[in-house]
């Protein structure tokens, strides 16, 4: 074996040498000197030529005594594999593989997203949409998800199965709230249809891979006990007493007070988007109020719904108020009045009139269709005029009677037969006379 000194002396110059690891053919430890340092390979033949597989610079990668240890180690390998600097690198490469999908497996690890990120990721989507029930989808899910089931909601949406869900589920019906327990689980459930396409929409703005398969909300029921129709409908002297008395209550100012009205008035329209209802939207010219319908899960429908003097009156009262808003029921500009205030003004009203049973606004378009049918007004017409959507329903509907001013004659009809029947009630006439339709001006 070659001593230090003598290999040492190859950084000066520059030459090479040699030693022996084993026998024939087991390869050999060959030094050489180049730019000052002293570079140690190992070398065998194979096929006629004289590979080389570098081991290290002499003192600084390795020393003599390591640097044989790891010729040793080669020429072992060499007796299995010919090849050795091949197969070495052929190891090397599969390596390299094997960290890369090591890798990208924590990579993924690292961006699936929890339930809490799917949820807050499927309401903002609802927003970007302007869809209606974004903030109670928001608030249910921060109030009985993240808020009540912490754990849960911090846990990776691919771990989340059934058992999670019924979790969540459990403690709502067990107080008693069955149609909140029915709302929780459809907005769960379309959450994690949400989730199972998200990761693969090349418009989505978020990085999370959710991982959703399958969807664990489907396999815990709904309880369809639960969900009764309403049946609540104010009887014509409930209305008369509703209509002329709300503006008396006491902490109910005017802008409340018109929007309660104006629902009766223009035959009970749906709150949400009556209160969505811009100034713009208000044409009057044309008497009436454009309502863009983004109710469920199709296409934004345009609802132009005809206006009644009683309707304008309304207008102008909150004019003075509103004008220079964006819509004429908004205390302060910001935003259209909540929701929650039509609770508060309702349930004002009854501690004044306590004769009146509980009512709530939606029951205000029960009542509107019922006062209506009992007075001869033809269900089919209530129904266009309320926005059912029946004039857009269908193959025709979709594609042919397309124009939503197309349905404005039968809407005026139905509001004009409304509207006398409306007049009867707050005049104190609280029968069930029929008016004949065809005696109706268009």
């Amino acid at each position: 074996m070659l001593a230090y000194t003598k290999v040492k002396a190859l950084a000066k110059s520059g030459g090479k040498l040699s030693e022996k690891i084993g026998g024939r053919g087991e390869g050999s430890l060959l030094y050489q000197g180049k730019g000052g340092n002293v570079h140690v390979w190992f070398r065998y033949t194979y096929a006629d030529t004289r590979p080389l597989i570098p081991i290290g610079v002499l003192d600084s990668d390795t020393g003599q005594v390591a640097a044989r240890d790891r010729a040793r180690d080669l020429s072992k390998l060499l007796r299995e594999h010919p090849d050795l600097k091949g197969w070495l690198e052929l190891e090397a490469a599969r390596k390299r593989e094997a960290e890369a999908v090591e890798r990208r497996a924590l990579e993924a690890e690292a961006r699936k997203g929890t339930l809490a990120e799917m949820l807050g990721d499927y309401t903002a989507d609802l927003e970007r949409q302007g869809k209606a029930s974004a903030g109670e989808v928001a608030r249910i899910f921060e109030r009985e998800v993240s808020g009540a089931h912490p754990g849960i909601a911090n846990m990776r949406v691919a771990d989340i199965g059934p058992a999670e869900i019924k979790a969540i589920l459990q403690p709502i019906w067990d107080r008693g709230a069955g149609p909140l327990h029915n709302r929780t689980r459809a907005f769960l459930h379309a959450a994690f249809q949400y989730g199972a396409k998200a990761e693969y929409d090349v418009a989505r703005q978020g990085s999370k891979a959710f991982g959703v398969t399958t969807n664990p909300v489907a396999v815990v029921p709904r309880q369809g006990s639960a969900e009764q129709p309403g049946t609540r409908a104010l009887d014509a002297d409930e209305l008369r007493a509703f209509y002329l008395g709300i503006g008396d209550t006491p902490s109910v100012g005017t802008m409340l007070a018109s929007f309660l009205r104006m629902m009766v008035a223009t035959g009970g329209q749906r709150p949400a988007q009556l209160l969505r209802a811009t100034w713009g939207d208000y044409d009057l010219e044309q008497r009436t109020v454009k309502i863009l319908d983004r109710k469920g899960r199709g296409e934004e429908r345009v609802h132009l719904v005809p206006l009644s003097d009683r309707a304008f009156a309304l207008l102008e009262a909150v004019r003075p108020i509103s004008g220079a808003f964006d819509w004429p029921f908004s205390a302060d500009g910001k935003a259209p009045l909540d929701l929650a205030t039509l609770k508060n003004g309702i349930n004002r009203f009854r501690a004044k009139y306590s004769s009146v049973r509980e009512f709530t606004a939606r029951d205000l378009r029960r009542t509107a269709k019922q006062a209506a049918m009992k007075r001869g007004v033809q269900t089919r017409l209530m129904n266009i005029l309320q926005g059912h959507g029946h004039e857009t329903g269908g193959l025709v509907g979709k594609h042919y009677a397309n124009d939503p001013a197309a349905w404005l004659p039968e809407k005026r009809q139905a509001l004009l037969a409304y509207d006398a029947a409306l007049d009867g009630i707050l005049g104190g006439d609280t029968s069930a006379n029929v008016v004949q339709l065809r005696k109706v001006a268009a």
